[in-house]
């Protein structure tokens, strides 16, 4: 309670630290989201793409596209350097992680927003690949309206108290990845392991 009080109070004083604000949260108050939910995913096809400026190609109106309502499928994500594929949910909690894909905490951006994008997986699942990645591999993300592409930058453990360990609220496109450590430890445990990636390729959305 007192976590959510300096959230609402402090407001920008405290905006380095809103990314391990949200992961405290999501540990001591789980919000459960309908077991049934919306899939807005259906792949991408080049012939059906959103609306792009008449400046430039790449880049998508946002209103031409579908935002993701909590708790809805809306990607795919995949790691192509060891052979995982798995959909991504717009929510982290237990309901939304134990449909067997992975969740993005819906405090964070969808891609192409240049925000900070941050999913969560279980360790036993498919988040287990995330201590095969290394420095350089390859992230791929694909929504109804693009494919993005992120570089690995770094892989590390930090404890899930770490207030460095997810800044939602820096002008960057970084996807963040994490779930809990050891791998070879089931339930909620001290650590997370981290994986930090930048983005190469994709559609920027105006918004």
């Amino acid at each position: 309670m007192m976590i959510f009080f300096l959230y609402l109070v402090l407001g920008k004083t405290l905006s380095p630290y809103l990314g391990i604000i949200n992961l405290l949260l999501k540990d001591q108050n789980q919000t459960e989201v309908p077991q049934e939910y919306e899939n807005i995913f259906e792949g991408y096809e080049k012939e059906d793409e959103p609306e792009t400026t008449a400046e430039n190609e790449n880049v998508i109106d946002g209103n031409s596209i579908v935002f993701p309502k909590r708790g809805a499928l809306y990607a795919r994500l995949s790691l192509p350097s060891v052979g995982m594929e798995t959909d991504v949910y717009f929510d982290d909690s237990d309901a939304a992680l134990n449909r067997g894909g992975v969740g993005q905490s819906y405090s964070s951006k969808i891609p192409g927003y240049g925000k900070p994008i941050l999913i969560s997986g279980h360790n036993n699942g498919k988040f287990n690949a995330l201590q095969h990645l290394k420095v350089g591999d390859l992230v791929v993300i694909t929504t109804n309206y693009g494919i993005f592409e992120y570089q690995v930058r770094e892989c590390v453990v930090k404890d899930k108290d770490d207030p460095t360990a997810a800044n939602l609220q820096q002008e960057k496109e970084e996807l963040i990845l994490y779930t809990c450590y050891p791998f070879s430890m089931l339930g909620l445990t001290r650590q997370r392991y981290f994986v930090y990636a930048d983005k190469v390729s994709g559609p920027v959305v105006l918004h």
